[in-house]
């Protein structure tokens, strides 16, 4: 449902700036929600993984509570990749969502080697509602530090927020070897925490260290106003055209 605290036409604007800086490095974006046809895009990529976030022996996928965005060269070829997850915690904090030692939640299900603790970021404690992860970012190491990844993530954020009908909140757990850098504020987020998961006992797969990156929904529309009025100062880095 398409509230009317977002204005289309902005968004539109804002989605049509960001994808100018696609066209200026000659590749180009689609939204993809056919749960299959991603999982084979994710095959073509010889270094990317499927995260348990979006494997289907942890969620049912629909139409309407997910979808994920592909960056491709002229050719077909995958250059970036990100997608995002809407969950209806309804009266539960995201904290309460993803358990803790005493009760089993989100995490202990998707990684039962783990053991929680209850110290998880502050701002679990406060997102709340509907709720969108957007993780499974990829970039193709011959488009990384280049900006790219700034621009994808942004698209994958404001493609999230209208395609999941605007969400209470949408987060992310990004690994500390980004955040040198500020990459949760590059990537389009308004808050970034340096603490994510409370893992007592840190299963496969997952990391201690990560950082709680997260937006509000008025913060997201704060984001696609100043997107669409070209305010780079948000902290996008305008991407390298190819040379000839």
């Amino acid at each position: 449902m398409i509230h009317r605290t977002l204005n289309l036409r902005t968004w539109h604007r804002a989605i049509a700036r960001l994808s100018v800086h696609l066209s200026e490095m000659r590749i180009d974006w689609d939204v993809v929600v056919d749960h299959p046809a991603f999982l084979k895009i994710v095959d073509e990529i010889p270094d990317k993984t499927l995260s348990v976030q979006f494997d289907r022996r942890g969620f049912d996928f629909t139409l309407r509570n997910w979808y994920a965005m592909v960056v491709r060269r002229q050719d077909g070829e995958v250059v970036a990749m990100a997608a995002g997850r809407l969950d209806d915690l309804n009266d539960q904090t995201l904290a309460e969502y993803w358990g803790d030692g005493t009760r089993h939640g989100q995490q202990a299900r998707l990684y039962p080697d783990g053991r929680l603790g209850p110290d998880h970021a502050p701002g679990a404690f406060l997102i709340r509602g509907r709720v969108a992860y957007c993780g499974d970012m990829y970039v193709h190491p011959d488009f990384r530090r280049n900006g790219l990844g700034s621009v994808a993530s942004r698209l994958n954020l404001m493609t999230g927020f209208l395609q999941l009908g605007q969400p209470d909140f949408l987060y992310a757990l990004i690994e500390p070897g980004y955040m040198g850098s500020n990459w949760g504020l590059k990537a389009g987020f308004a808050v970034a925490e340096p603490v994510g998961v409370d893992w007592v006992s840190v299963p496969e797969g997952a990391d201690r260290a990560e950082y709680l990156c997260y937006s509000s929904a008025a913060q997201m529309r704060r984001l696609v106003d100043a997107t669409a009025r070209d305010e780079v100062g948000f902290g996008l880095l305008k991407p390298e055209k190819p040379s000839d």
